[in-house]
């Protein structure tokens, strides 16, 4: 039987997550890590994957009196699986428990776009701007990001407390108590992770190289990401501060400059006045000018394939402050 699902998100410690539950002697993975049924693989039919978690020979029931063994798929595209899918899920084993990792989105959509570079076998100078803006607009990106839908379409279905809810920074800071909350969700005992020294339970799992984002970028990712993670905050009641990036001295100096410039220039307006000939506009311009416009004038001789209409007049003008 299917006792947990790993629901995601990419790119925040899944396959770390995977290593080290593999080592706990109660946790089996059959189908190995990102068993994809759900997103890829539905073709072969749910009784495959019932049967991928059937008690056999291979992956016995623990005896009378032992320890409670737990089987799981870690499969992080299964967060934003459609509702129908996951009440197909919920029918096959009510009682699974999920676990979800969630990770600054901003930081999460760099790192999967790095991933996208790497696998293109790109070099980090390649990838134009516009090519990683791409990425980050990417349905695909914009979808694994996208916490609050993904959590509430789960909840539909399963209840809330068979959800756990993770942060990649405690992945990061306390990997233990990571670990045992995870043990703990999913019935199994949480002493071994009590016997593993902190090396163990800090080794990185296919890191890659860690680049930081592009400074140019980063305020393209707080706009596509700012309100989606104050509203994450709101919802979770958690603190997110964290997640939204201190402006670097060199974006918070430019901006200064900016608001400096545009506080000392006077406003101006570009006023265009669009109109068919012998149509009022030279009376238009009478009013505009009253009303403070500096305007300039030319006529334009008519060209053939505006000769059905007439000359036209264009003016440029620019409004006084």
């Amino acid at each position: 039987m299917l006792n947990f699902i790993g629901i995601g998100a990419q790119k925040a410690g899944t396959t770390w997550l995977y290593e080290q539950l593999s080592q706990h002697p109660q946790v089996k993975f059959p189908g190995g890590k990102e068993v994809h049924f759900w997103d890829q693989h539905y073709d072969k039919g749910s009784r495959w994957y019932r049967e991928l978690f059937r008690q056999t020979t291979d992956h016995p029931a623990p005896p009378e009196g032992g320890n409670r063994r737990a089987f799981g798929d870690i499969t992080p595209a299964y967060a934003y699986l459609p509702e129908e899918k996951i009440r197909e899920l919920y029918a096959l084993f009510p009682a699974a428990r999920l676990i979800y990792i969630l990770r600054n989105p901003i930081e999460r959509a760099w790192s999967s776009a790095e991933m996208a570079r790497r696998r293109a076998e790109l070099t980090p100078d390649e990838p134009s701007n516009q090519w990683y803006l791409d990425h980050f607009h990417s349905k695909g990106s914009r979808s694994r990001g996208d916490y609050r839908a993904a959590i509430e379409t789960w909840r539909k279905v399963f209840p809330a407390d068979q959800l756990l809810l993770l942060r990649f920074d405690d992945l990061k800071n306390n990997p233990r108590a990571l670990l045992k909350a995870c043990a703990a969700h999913i019935g199994i005992s949480t002493d071994y992770f009590d016997s593993l020294d902190d090396a163990t339970l800090s080794l990185p799992v296919f890191a890659g190289e860690q680049l930081a984002p592009r400074a140019e970028l980063l305020p393209a990712l707080e706009k596509l990401y700012g309100a989606e993670i104050a509203d994450l905050e709101k919802a979770l009641a958690w603190d997110l501060s964290g997640w939204r990036p201190a402006p670097s001295k060199a974006r918070s100096k430019a901006r200064k400059k900016v608001a400096a410039s545009t506080a000392a220039a006077p406003r101006r307006h570009a006023l265009f006045i669009l109109g068919m000939h012998r149509s009022g506009t030279s009376a238009l311009t009478r009013i505009c000018n009253l009303l403070g416009a500096q305007l300039g004038s030319n006529m334009m001789a008519a060209q053939p394939d505006n000769e059905a209409s007439g000359k036209t007049k264009t003016w440029s003008a620019s409004m006084k402050p």
